[in-house]
Order: structure tokens, then sequence, then C-alpha cells
């Protein structure tokens, strides 16, 4: 599993999906964190928040063409 976050990582500005900042997008920022949350979380806001607050953004994510991973 931590294979797929590090590939994930990797490819993301290899393929040109960060921002200037190197951010991902909330969409896919979203989609990730879900993905990978038992690697990784952000320290703030919290882990309750985090986790309601990118469960609600995941089907806007997915409809939009968006991956996890």
């Amino acid at each position: 599993m931590h294979d797929r976050l590090f590939e994930t990582f990797f490819a993301l500005p290899r393929d040109g999906k960060l921002s200037q900042k190197g951010i991902p997008n909330i969409f896919r920022a979203s989609l990730i964190m879900l993905a990978h949350e038992k690697e990784i979380r952000m320290a703030k806001p919290g882990r309750i928040f985090q986790k309601v607050f990118f469960t609600l953004l995941a089907p806007v994510s997915k409809l939009s063409g968006y991956r996890g991973e």
C-alpha cells in the first residue's frame, strides 16, 4: 500500500497535476487522502473534520474525473 502512495505522489508532478505551489487541487487531494488515510493525513484541521470533508467531496471529485491514485 505504501508503494501506491509514493507512486501517486511522484506521478502528480511528472504528469503536471500540481499547482505552481506543488499542491494538488482539493478534489484530487480529497481522493488521495481517502485512498491513503492509513498512511498519511494533514496536521490540520483535525482528523474527524478531514474525514467528513473529504468524504463529502469524493463523489463530486469522482464525477469530475479525478482519481485517488
